[in-house]
């Protein structure tokens, strides 16, 4: 691999977007045709799907949806009940 290779593939790993940094090594994967350099991608590829998942903290940030969809729910059963008493 010669130094240009050396430069685009730091430049397409430092990219903040990794679904454009995923998207760019399949690009080249499908270019290159070589079975080694293929699986070296797909490793690369599986490493930052793992490194970028969320994390618990995050997971746990998202009660919001879940607090409005009780909420609504909570409305609409007082909705029915008001409904019935008149």
């Amino acid at each position: 691999m010669n130094e240009e290779e050396k430069n685009k593939f730091l430049s397409i790993l430092n990219d903040s977007n990794y679904r454009m940094t995923i998207a760019s090594l399949l690009i080249i994967a499908m270019e290159e045709r070589d079975s080694n350099f293929n699986r070296s991608v797909g490793y690369l590829i599986n490493s930052l799907n793992e490194n970028n998942r969320p994390t618990e903290e995050a997971k746990t940030k998202s009660i919001l949806p879940t607090l409005l969809s009780i909420l609504a729910m909570t409305m609409s059963i007082v909705a029915v009940v008001l409904q019935i008493l008149n």
